[in-house]
């Protein structure tokens, strides 16, 4: 595991890849890495903490391999470069706040299979345009895309509309 605090506010680096063989990386790991731009996570990653890539302001790109079942809260808050991500289907939770604003991200697909998309997740994206859901989401919070104000499409399964619409009225 990467713990906790390992790299936090380390301002100068740049680019991170993970070995393979490395399950967990823990809370606050690379908290403030102001000018991390690139991380290349292995698929032996399962868990990535609350906080893990928080404040990583120059992240421009994240691949969250498939493998990966939770994403704790604020895992990447304040990433403002980000642009796009995708949420593989081995996910069951995004955290409350994981990727609250991230004022670049333009577009989120959330693959089948992903439970649960928590207070916030995506709160405060304000470049964010387009976003794919599965067919279920069996709890997502209404405040999920929160402060969002160039939300645009929301994609669903066609057969799955009047489900979304019943939960989430506008």
């Amino acid at each position: 595991k990467i713990a906790s605090d390992t790299f936090e506010h380390c301002k100068s680096l740049r680019e991170v890849v993970i070995p393979l063989g490395v399950t967990e990386i823990e809370y606050y790991a690379f908290k403030g890495c102001e000018s991390l731009r690139e991380v290349v996570i292995p698929s032996s990653v399962t868990s990535i903490g609350s906080g893990a890539f928080i404040y990583c302001a120059a992240l421009q790109e994240i691949v969250i391999p498939e493998g990966v079942t939770s994403i704790g809260d604020s895992a990447f808050s304040g990433c403002r470069s980000l642009r796009q991500v995708v949420i593989p289907s081995s996910v069951k939770t995004i955290g409350e706040w994981a990727f609250n604003e991230c004022y670049g991200l333009e577009k989120v697909v959330v693959s089948e299979g992903v439970a649960e998309i928590c207070n916030r997740a995506f709160g405060k994206c304000s470049s964010l345009e387009i976003v794919h859901l599965p067919v279920e989401v069996s709890n997502m919070e209404i405040s999920a895309f929160a402060d969002c104000p160039k939300l645009k499409a929301i994609y669903v399964p066609e057969n799955r509309v009047d489900y979304y619409k019943e939960r989430f009225p506008a």
